[in-house]
């Protein structure tokens, strides 16, 4: 918005008079122009990789461009001051990883990140995800006000993510045709895929183990998974069950009525699921 220009009529400096049309070309039109034309924000660019602690950007940076080739793992960030915001991408080839104040402690607690999940690490998928602090001087923490991981991010092929309570759940590499998961916030989706996988001991139900040791926060069933449990086609009706201040999702066939029957190679699931962490 233009200044008021009705009371400048004339500027005495020293023996000088300076006229209305001075004024307007020497004063107040460059004023005008930095009102209207606001400060290009400051933007840097990193290509660190591994865990990193304290990462120091610019004064007033708002802005930075993580441009690393494998993951990234960031635990804190220095030098925040009250209402400075930082919007952090993903833009190279690798992941990177927020961790919230109870991970980050390899960095000065002024430094530290506040996620809006507890426990394990806010998630930018390579060359996609974004999030957004906001630094809070009272607190002395960056905070979280917006997030989303961008793109889906795949989980390395582990055997130990995949238990029972009872006998065991087999699953080679090459069965798993998918395994991912994405977050928003606070929110987890995660998508499997497992072709013929082998069970024994006829469990109540199986144990994908979550990725990133993220926790669980309620107790929900969800439906959803199709299922071929050992003979005959797809079948819907299987759910997963969601409980408190777990770090896996159980799978049945059926809630609490039936078993996962024994098979070799044979047993096969997928679906997708979404819920709350911890």
């Amino acid at each position: 918005m233009p200044l008021d220009r009705t009371a400048f009529n004339a500027l005495i400096d020293g023996t000088t008079v300076w006229n209305k049309n001075q004024i307007k070309v020497v004063i107040l039109d460059p004023v005008d122009v930095a009102l209207l034309v606001p400060a290009a924000p400051v933007v840097s660019t990193i290509t660190l990789t591994g865990t990193q602690n304290d990462v120091v950007i610019p004064a007033s940076c708002a802005v930075l461009r993580c441009n690393n080739a494998s993951l990234l793992t960031i635990t804190g960030i220095a030098a925040g001051v009250s209402g400075q915001r930082l919007s952090i991408h993903a833009v190279g080839a690798g992941n990177v990883a927020l961790m919230g104040q109870l991970g980050g402690t390899a960095s000065a607690a002024a430094n530290r990140l506040s996620n809006f999940n507890l426990i394990g690490p806010t998630m930018l998928g390579s060359g996609a995800g974004i999030a957004v602090y906001e630094y809070d001087a009272t607190a002395t923490r960056w905070k979280l006000i917006a997030h989303d991981q961008g793109v889906a991010i795949n989980v390395p092929y582990l055997n130990t993510d995949f238990t029972s309570p009872t006998g065991s759940w087999v699953v080679d590499s090459g069965d798993v045709l998918i395994w991912s998961y994405y977050q928003r916030g606070k929110y987890l989706s995660i998508t499997i895929y497992v072709q013929l996988f082998s069970v024994t001991g006829t469990p109540a139900h199986l144990r994908l183990t979550l990725p990133n040791g993220w926790t669980t926060v309620s107790s929900v069933i969800y439906p959803g998974l199709t299922f071929i449990n050992n003979t005959g086609g797809w079948t819907g009706g299987g759910v997963y069950q969601v409980a408190p201040d777990l770090t896996y999702v159980s799978i049945w066939t059926a809630f609490q009525g039936a078993v996962w029957a024994t098979s070799v190679n044979t047993s096969q699931l997928q679906g997708t699921v979404t819920f709350e962490l911890k």
